[in-house]
């Protein structure tokens, strides 16, 4: 379900940046992500770049209650919730809350459930005609980006409310304040683990990769080594066979004839979510317009080109896109060894495979010795325009508190936010898929701040030229990427010139 809501993003966020264009705003975005999968206004802020994609009304720093009767619209389609057998179970959370009235008899709520494939288109009109709903949610990254300036500054309304955040871990809660501005509460998480193929490690004679981040990679005999980029590298070419089972370090390996891989990247294999394992980045300077390469991301460049033509432990464009890797994905296939993926890949993502037969593993540190887990997570945003900021603030407390986060999260398969809620959800033969989950838990702690799907100027467009740069390079063997990688200034500087110009 979620990997859907991420194929049909960039449909949602060409509708919304023609409507904002026809409204005089600016350009926008949305991933299943959860991604997650993402963005205030004027200026942009540090680390985010943007214009405005939905006109704002600066909030009263608390609002005061209202005396008469309010009646809260929650927005539901821009991420999970569309589907049939989901609809009652939110249905059940609203009724609950207009019978048991937690907030006063003054507040009732009200779900509004729209197609997916519209949402952004109207959820943009309706902001644009003066009728915003109250709450937005859950979406993740991408779409909180689709409507950049857009959503309240929640931390005054924190504040005035002693909301306690104790029970999050603190970087999750920054994960979610974009250029500043505290944008939502951290209530669902996709953690992304390193999944492998136990058995081909087994068949290797290989130790496993470690389960704690940050410990060293402790191999049969033994020895100690760090779990970064080039232990990896190491045990990747290790674990890459041809027909005849010789492997990339085998005089006669035939790269042609190759039936496994030691590691297939991440399952989207988007360049910014693959580059994220050697640090976080944007491709926006601190002012929003100006186009920046990260340092990191160049090596990691060279480094992927690397592995899949010199090194051969990562697949071609071509084998990743064949029957060998692709039903239903490189780790479920049987011919892939690690594959850097999420927590809503379990179940469907491994296939046939038997339980005892995969497990995730942390992610390794990057060249620099920095860890970074890219985080798919979803949240509860309020329009800014809202008639009714500290009600929708309240009312997002109760629905991602301690009670009722847990079961909200629940349905839609997302690991809770809440530290207290994470044992009982492990410990639930129902969430059970074959693999460690406290390497999931302990991934939270290393997300990509700013995010991999994070807001840029003319997202649409900025992304599917990124796409057809990094296209070129990984299909190209002899791709001098040295002289490739100052091309895609020359691509999407001129794409955020005409967006923020």
């Amino acid at each position: 379900m979620r990997l859907n809501r991420h194929m049909t993003v960039f449909a949602l966020l060409l509708a919304v940046s023609l409507i904002a264009a026809a409204c005089g705003g600016g350009t926008s975005d949305t991933t299943a992500a959860p991604s997650g999968d993402d963005t205030t206004t004027t200026a942009a802020p540090s680390g985010s770049g943007g214009t405005t994609a939905a006109p704002d009304t600066a909030p009263p720093t608390t609002a005061p209650p209202s005396a008469g009767p309010v009646e809260l619209r929650w927005f539901i389609g821009m991420g999970a919730g569309t589907d049939a057998p989901v609809i009652p179970l939110q249905q059940a959370i609203v009724d609950e809350f207009n019978a048991t009235k937690p907030l006063g008899e003054n507040i009732s709520l009200k779900m509004e459930v729209v197609d997916a494939d519209q949402a952004a288109t109207i959820l943009q009109t309706q902001i644009a005609g003066g009728n915003p709903p109250d709450i937005v949610g859950p979406m993740g990254v991408r779409s909180a980006a689709t409507f950049f300036g857009g959503w309240l500054d929640i931390s005054p309304y924190i504040e005035s409310n002693s909301y306690d955040l104790s029970d999050f871990d603190s970087a999750f809660v920054d994960f979610w304040n974009i250029g500043g501005e505290q944008i939502g509460l951290p209530f669902g998480a996709f953690p992304q683990m390193m999944w492998y193929n136990s058995a081909h490690f087994d068949e290797a004679g290989l130790a496993y990769p470690p389960q704690e981040f940050g410990a060293p990679y402790v191999d049969a005999d033994g020895n100690e080594k760090p779990w970064n980029v080039d232990t990896l590298r190491e045990l990747g070419i290790i674990l890459s066979v041809d027909e005849n089972g010789l492997t990339p370090a085998d005089d006669g390996f035939d790269p042609n004839a190759q039936v496994q891989w030691g590691y297939c990247g991440t399952l989207q294999d988007e360049f910014r979510g693959l580059a994220t394992m050697f640090g976080a980045g944007n491709f926006v300077a601190d002012d929003g317009t100006s186009f920046v390469f990260p340092e990191h991301w160049k090596d990691f460049a060279k480094w992927y080109h690397a592995a899949i033509y010199e090194d051969h432990f990562v697949p071609t464009p071509d084998f990743r896109a064949s029957e060998l890797l692709s039903n239903p994905s490189p780790l479920g296939s049987g011919n892939c060894s690690m594959l850097a993926t999420h927590t809503w890949f379990k179940g469907w993502g491994t296939g046939e495979l038997p339980f005892d037969e995969f497990d995730t593993a942390a992610i390794p540190a990057g060249p620099d010795g920095t860890i970074t887990a890219k985080l798919h997570a979803d949240t509860f945003a309020i329009p800014k325009s809202s008639a009714y900021p500290n009600e929708a603030f309240q009312v997002v407390g109760w629905m991602l508190g301690a009670e009722q986060g847990p079961n909200l999260a629940q349905i839609y398969g997302a690991l809770p936010a809440r530290i207290s809620s994470q044992a009982g959800y492990i410990a639930d033969p129902a969430n059970d898929a074959g693999f460690t989950w406290d390497v999931g838990l302990e991934a939270l702690s290393y997300p990509d701040i700013p995010s991999h799907e994070a807001w840029w100027p003319a997202y649409v467009e900025s992304i599917d030229g990124l796409g057809e740069w990094w296209d070129l390079i990984v299909r190209d063997p002899n791709a001098d990427v040295d002289a490739v990688i100052p091309q895609l200034e020359g691509i999407l500087q001129p794409i955020f010139d005409r967006a923020t110009g």
